[in-house]
């Protein structure tokens, strides 16, 4: 049912078009703008309309016709607004992307900020782009149908930067085995970062109605479901943990590599802050056939996993990568285990065989959901293999999301699909 093909003309074609529209939108934003908001204008005032008609033909409660005859006349009255006042929703548009350009900024904020405790040479990056971001943010709140032309050629230059990267994706597909090699890129365009961080928990729903798993059964380390390109084993495999409700849905990353589970993320409660966002950088090693199982049942969660063939020379790289990580860290001991309303690492260290470390140096010294997170970590590593890179911030979806095209498609990187419930 999971398995899919990747068509190498949709991503071709959807490339094009966004390509083309890029160009489009560059050359005359605003009025591109103004002519959507029309497009919307026109379909509310008739969807308005509409139900004003419906409401007179069908019979309804009293209850009813209030609720639907109030609902058709501020559609309409929307609509209405947008027509006769076009510049008001490209108003409100700048205004929007001029909050998600703060917003981004305070990530950076943030970020340079843990950088320049933990005095980490790249943080001058952090620091330029937060700079950037709350200057443009500024400009787009206090002035933004002035400023959304330029919104509107930020949003060309991605659709093209995306577009290269679908149109790289097609390339790729039909090209001989042979010469792939040629073609490697490092730097992906994805989605929005709030869009792709969705995509593990739409997935989840349909991975629910799917799969029928008895809730009496013993949980172990064996998929629920598999599948697989050929009889081959692979030689990593990339778990990402998602639960149906809270912060959790928005996903967990890590990975199984050399008979250890590796896991990054704030798990010492005692440091938190910043609306738990902030902490020490917790790392564990954890035996697999222990931490699958209680990961599962300890949070309720499904695991996605994907396993990755390697050469010889990339699982050095791996290696490699793992052992200047192991370089930065001290061991560190979880809170002692005395009941179930304890932290999660005084449970998973209770209860599973594992080794805790945290960072005594380095850009995961401090963890950061937005920043320094577990993504960061599993695409560090498995960037060593030459595996590329995603760029800008990047969420459990924004990988999931890689990983499934890479399963999709015709190259033997990621070879299999798991699913752990």
């Amino acid at each position: 049912m999971y398995k899919r093909k990747m068509n190498a003309s949709y991503e071709f074609f959807t490339g094009l078009f966004l390509l083309l529209t890029g160009l489009l939108l560059f050359h005359n934003g605003t009025f591109a703008l103004q002519l959507i908001f029309k497009l919307v204008g026109i379909s509310i005032t008739a969807t308005g309309i509409l139900n004003i008609l419906r409401i007179f033909i069908n019979k309804r409660t009293q209850k009813e016709l209030q609720l639907s005859f109030s609902r058709a006349i501020l559609e309409s009255g929307i609509g209405i607004v947008i027509l006769f006042y076009p510049n008001l929703p490209v108003s409100i548009f700048g205004f929007i992307c001029g909050i998600y350009f703060l917003v981004l900024g305070t990530v950076h904020c943030i970020t340079y900020i843990l950088a320049l405790r933990n005095n980490v040479m790249s943080r001058y990056r952090s620091l330029i782009m937060f700079l950037i971001y709350f200057i443009i943010g500024g400009l787009l709140i206090f002035s933004p149908f002035l400023y959304s032309a330029f919104v509107m050629n930020l949003i060309s230059i991605y659709f093209i930067l995306y577009s290269l990267t679908l149109l790289g994706d097609a390339a790729r597909e039909i090209t001989p085995p042979s010469q792939k090699e040629k073609l490697k890129r490092r730097i992906r365009f994805t989605l929005p970062v709030f869009i792709e961080a969705l995509i593990p928990r739409i997935v989840l729903n349909d991975v629910n109605s799917f799969l029928q798993v008895d809730a009496d059964r013993e949980i172990d380390a064996i998929p629920d479901y598999m599948e697989s390109k050929d009889e081959n084993d692979y030689d990593l495999e990339i778990f990402v943990h998602i639960t149906e409700k809270g912060f959790g849905a928005i996903g967990h990353i890590d990975l199984y590599f050399d008979g250890i589970c590796i896991s990054y993320g704030n798990y010492d409660a005692d440091s938190l802050r910043l609306f738990e966002s902030v902490g020490d950088g917790v790392l564990f090693f954890a035996e697999r056939e222990t931490y699958i199982p209680f990961a599962i049942q300890e949070s309720n969660k499904t695991l996605f996993g994907f396993g990755l063939r390697l050469t010889e020379i990339q699982k050095e790289a791996v290696r490699e990568r793992l052992s200047l990580i192991n370089e930065q860290t001290i061991p560190w001991n979880p809170p002692a285990f005395v009941g179930e309303n304890d932290s999660y690492s005084a449970k998973l260290h209770h209860r599973v065989p594992s080794k805790f470390y945290k960072f005594k140096k380095g850009s995961f010294k401090s963890y950061f959901v937005l920043g320094s997170n577990c993504v960061k970590l599993v695409d560090y590593v498995v960037g060593g293999a030459g595996i590329d890179k995603v760029n800008g911030l990047i969420s459990p979806g924004t990988y999931f999301d890689y990983l499934n095209k890479e399963y999709a498609s015709n190259r033997m990187l990621v070879v299999s699909k798991q699913i752990y419930n």
